[in-house]
C-alpha cells in the first residue's frame, strides 16, 4: 500500500519509492544489443516480426481494415454514452473506456480529500490515427468525450508511440488546457515530449515510481507487453513499448495492458484450434506480471485488432488469448478495450465482443466485462 504523508505537496512530481519490489533476473534482456538502436521482445513467443509488406499486402488483398462493413447503428451497437464523469461513488476507484484504448481512471478519493486523483490511459480523441487527419484509419464511432469536457486531470500514462495509442492533438490539448498534468511512458519517448513542450518522464521495464499531488499519491510500475514501437520508418524499436501498474493509497491495484500478443501463429496455422496451437511458445511477461505486480482489483485489456492471426498474432491478443492474459495477471475483474473504434484489422466491427462473451461463457469467466463506451464503472 501507498502511504500519504502529510508533507506532500499540491504541485505533482514524481519521487522514488520507498521500498521496491521484486525483478526478474533477466529484466534488462529487451535493451538493444551492442551496434543497434532497437528494443527487442527477448522470448521466443514473438519470433520474428512480421516484415511491413506483409502487412501492406494483406491491407491490399482487403485482409486488414479496408473490407469490414461498418453498421448503420454501429453507436448502439458498441454501447456509446457521454460520461458523466461527477456519478458514482467518490470513495470508489471509478474507470471509463473511452473508446479504443483509451481509459479514464479516477482513484478512490482519500477520507480527508475533495476528490481522487484522475489518470488517462492512451488518451486518442482525434478523429484519425495517424500521422495526417486527411488520412489514415478514420474512427467509425465518436469519443465517449473531448478534452474540453473532461474534469481536471492530473496524469497520463502512454503505453507506446503508436498513433492509436499516442496522438499529438490530443496530449497537445491536454497540456493546454491542464498546465500542470505530467506525462509518464517508456525508454526513448521524452525527446518527443519534449519537443512538443510537454514534461515528462520515461521509465524502463519493471521501473516504479511514485506520483504525488493533492497530497495523494499513486505508486506506477512500467512492465512488459510483447509488442513494438515506431511512428515513422526510420525509428521501428527505438522507443519502448509496455503496459503499467496502477495501485492508489487504499492498495487497489489496476493494470493497463496497453498493446500485447502472447505467442506468434504461423501463417499453415491460421485458423487452427488451441489445441492444434498449443505447442507454440507463451510469452512469459504476463504470468511475471501476475506474480510480482498482481494480483490485480481490476485490468483493462485489449482484445481487437487481431484478425489475420498469421500477421496480428505476435503483437496483438486474439480475445481467447486475451481471457489467458486475464488469468495470467491475475485480475479479479477487467473491461474489454481495444475494439469498437477504429478498422485496424480484419475482424468484423462486434467480432472482438462476441468471441470473448463466448469464451469466457465456455471457461465460466464472469469478471471479463465488456462495457459501454463512456461508462463510469466503480471498480
Amino acid at each position: 500500500m501507498v502511504s500519504a504523508a502529510a508533507s506532500l505537496s499540491n504541485t505533482p512530481r514524481f519521487t522514488s519509492v520507498a521500498t521496491a519490489r521484486a525483478i526478474p533476473d533477466n529484466h534488462r534482456s529487451h535493451h538493444p544489443k551492442p551496434g543497434t538502436k532497437q528494443f527487442t521482445n527477448p522470448w521466443p513467443s514473438f519470433g520474428e516480426r512480421v516484415p511491413p509488406v506483409q502487412f501492406m499486402l494483406g491491407a491490399l488483398r482487403g485482409e486488414i481494415g479496408s473490407r469490414v462493413k461498418i453498421p448503420v447503428d454501429v453507436h448502439e451497437g458498441v454501447g456509446w454514452q457521454k460520461p458523466n464523469f461527477a456519478s458514482g461513488n467518490a470513495a470508489s476507484t471509478k474507470v471509463a473506456w473511452l473508446g479504443h484504448a483509451s481509459c479514464y481512471l479516477e482513484l478512490a478519493r482519500p477520507p480527508e480529500a475533495t476528490r481522487g486523483l484522475r489518470i488517462l490511459c492512451d488518451p486518442v480523441f482525434s478523429n484519425r490515427c495517424s500521422p495526417v487527419q486527411f488520412a489514415g484509419p478514420k474512427r467509425f464511432t465518436r469519443p465517449a468525450t473531448t478534452v474540453d469536457e473532461l474534469p481536471e486531470i492530473d496524469l497520463v500514462l502512454i503505453s507506446h508511440c503508436h498513433y492509436d495509442h499516442l496522438d499529438v492533438d490530443t496530449v497537445t490539448q491536454l497540456k493546454k488546457r491542464f498546465p500542470y498534468i505530467r506525462f509518464a511512458t517508456g525508454l526513448g519517448n521524452k525527446a518527443w515530449f519534449d519537443a512538443c513542450g510537454i514534461e515528462s518522464i520515461e521509465l524502463d521495464w519493471w521501473d516504479e515510481i511514485v506520483f504525488e499531488k493533492l497530497s495523494q499519491s499513486v505508486r506506477l510500475s512500467f512492465l512488459p507487453g510483447q509488442h513494438f514501437a515506431n511512428r515513422g520508418l526510420n525509428d521501428q524499436q527505438m522507443t519502448l513499448w509496455g503496459s503499467f501498474s496502477i495501485e492508489g493509497q487504499d492498495g487497489k491495484r489496476i493494470w493497463f495492458a496497453g498493446d500485447t500478443g502472447r505467442r506468434t501463429i504461423p501463417a499453415a496455422l491460421e485458423g487452427a484450434s488451441e489445441a492444434e496451437l498449443a505447442h507454440l511458445p507463451i510469452c512469459p511477461a504476463h504470468a511475471q506480471i501476475g506474480q510480482m505486480r498482481g494480483p490485480f482489483d481490476f485490468a483493462m485489456i485489449p482484445i481487437g485488432a487481431y484478425l489475420p492471426r498469421r500477421l496480428m498474432s505476435p503483437v496483438h491478443i486474439s480475445p481467447i488469448e486475451a481471457v489467458e492474459v486475464y488469468k495470467e495477471v491475475q485480475a479479479k475483474r477487467a473491461v474489454a478495450i481495444h475494439w469498437g473504434t477504429f478498422t485496424l484489422a480484419g475482424e468484423e466491427v462486434y467480432q472482438a465482443r462476441e468471441e470473448l462473451e463466448r469464451f469466457s461463457r465456455e471457461q465460466g469467466i464472469t469478471g471479463f466485462e465488456s462495457w459501454n463506451m463512456g461508462e463510469i464503472m466503480e471498480v
